[in-house]
Parts: C-alpha cells; structure tokens; sequence
C-alpha cells in the first residue's frame, strides 16, 4: 500500500498524481453514478494528462485497486514511518447479510465515485473476494 501511494504521489505532497489541482475530465475517469466522465471504464492508460511524477497511469480513477495489504483502520498510527509492510492480519467485519468479510486495501476511488476520492491518499476497505467494474489491480515487480 504504501509503495502504491509513493509511485501515485511521487516525492512531494500533492494531493493528486498530477498535482493538487481538483480533477477534471481530462485528468481522472470519475463522477457519480448519476454523472460521470465517460459512463464506464475505460482503456488502460486513456488519460495520460492525469499520470504521476513516475509516469503511472490510471492511479486516479477508473478503476479502485487492491494492494497487497491488509485493511485495518487504525494501522497507520502504529506502523513503521518508512516503507510500512501493512498490518500481520485482516480486521474482519460484519456486511449487511451478517457474513464475516476480510478486507484488503483498495486505493483510489473509481469511474462511479466523486472527486474527494481521486486523491493519493484516499484509502477504502474491500473484501478480499470482492467483484466489481469498478475495481481491479495493478502488476508490479521489484527493479534490481
């Protein structure tokens, strides 16, 4: 999660990939799910105005992603400053049907969310057996 935010946020403390000005449809896939930019998802990489100082596209909007860590509400009080490795274990909640869910980070906000979602430090738990249009992933590896 946190390598997630570093390469959406860069070295600085901007707000957004792009810098701290609000989305707009040029930059971001966002709205509601009255109104929004482009009614669903699109391509990978179809917003490159809206990349990060790394050059990482699609990290606000269109899709949430998963990271590999999981969800705990008050993890960051406690954790490391430097490269935190996520909570040990997941903080199980309750739905609304009464099944017990184990939640991993979702970060960013996606094509049906509002702009308050957009920014690099928005954070939200997902099940870890979630669906949805509006969430997926990100593959990375490690450079040498």
């Amino acid at each position: 999660e946190a390598q997630w935010e570093k390469g959406a946020r860069g070295s600085g403390t901007r707000a957004y990939p792009w810098g701290d000005e609000p989305p707009t449809c040029e930059l971001a896939n966002f709205g509601t799910l009255e109104e929004s930019c482009y009614g669903g998802t699109l391509p990978s990489g179809s917003l490159p105005e809206g990349s990060s100082p790394y050059g990482l596209l699609d990290v606000a909007g269109n899709v949430s992603e998963w990271v590999l860590d999981w969800f705990s509400t008050d993890y960051y009080s406690t954790s490391e400053d430097v490269d935190p490795a996520g909570p040990p274990q997941p903080e199980e909640f309750t739905d609304q049907q009464g099944n017990i869910r184990t939640p991993i980070v979702a970060r960013s906000g996606n094509h049906s969310t509002g702009p308050g979602n957009m920014q690099v430090f928005f954070r939200q738990a997902e099940p870890h057996d979630a669906t949805s249009n509006g969430l997926g992933f990100r593959c990375a590896y490690p450079i040498e």
